[in-house]
């Protein structure tokens, strides 16, 4: 896990920091494919998320399948 986040309505999960590789830490390395998982099921991303190592923001949406919004999880 490289990252989490709480929703805090349907549909409203604002920031989810997401952490790259920082010397010996673990974390996600430029270019590799981010995926998200909410409630435990994978969750669709647009634009297809990868790492690009910027501190900057990066809007992105999520659809889920679940009925029920939980935590987002983000897996490398």
């Amino acid at each position: 896990m490289i990252g989490c986040g709480q929703a805090a309505a349907d549909g409203i999960y604002g920031y989810l920091r997401v952490y790259g590789a920082d010397g010996d830490l673990p974390g996600a390395q430029p270019g590799e494919p981010i995926r998200f998982t909410v409630g435990g099921e994978r969750a669709i991303a647009s634009p297809a998320p990868a790492w690009a190592g910027s501190l900057g923001v990066h809007r992105l949406d999520l659809t889920a399948a679940t009925a029920s919004l939980y935590l987002p999880v983000i897996v490398r």
